[in-house]
């Protein structure tokens, strides 16, 4: 509350208003969830049962307006006041995903992307082989490598 008035004395609570409402929040959730005995926490609740409305806004901004949500969620329980679920848009989902696609490919066209699967491309296959040994075991990793230099010379298998 000192932290609040020293704000608003120097005519910037209002720049800082989300982050400060944020920070009691996280605070009050992490006393919460920290405190050993029953007292303590109907102490915590208590004092946030005074102060939720006019100083953190529970009630008042959408569950959006808060930076962890999984504290507004468990403050919001505690203290027994309704909230609603925000749902992100489908189509955003659609639109996003298609967005990663296109950067994917384009990324894997590049000439970078390129000259540095080439130059890995042994490493990665030994990576892999090792790892084949390591679930595996040798017999399976060895029937593998002989099935892959196989078909990498275009013979039948036998």
């Amino acid at each position: 509350m000192l932290l609040k008035e020293k704000l608003i004395e120097e005519n910037l609570y209002e720049q800082v208003k989300q982050s400060y409402i944020n920070a009691n929040i996280n605070r009050f959730a992490y006393n919460l969830k920290s405190m050993k005995t029953v007292e303590g926490q109907e102490a915590i609740l208590k004092k946030l049962r005074a102060v939720y409305e006019s100083e953190l806004g529970l009630s008042v901004f959408p569950q959006s307006y808060y930076y962890n949500q999984n504290n507004y969620v468990y403050l919001c329980k505690k203290l027994a006041i309704e909230y609603k679920v925000i749902e992100k848009p489908k189509v955003s989902n659609n639109l996003q995903q298609d967005y990663y696609i296109k950067e994917i490919e384009q990324i894997r066209s590049s000439a970078s992307y390129r000259i540095g699967r080439f130059v890995t491309y042994i490493p990665r296959k030994v990576r892999g082989g090792i790892r084949c040994y390591k679930e595996h075991g040798m017999g399976y990793t060895m029937r593998r490598v002989k099935e892959k230099f196989v078909g990498l010379l275009g013979g039948s298998k036998q």
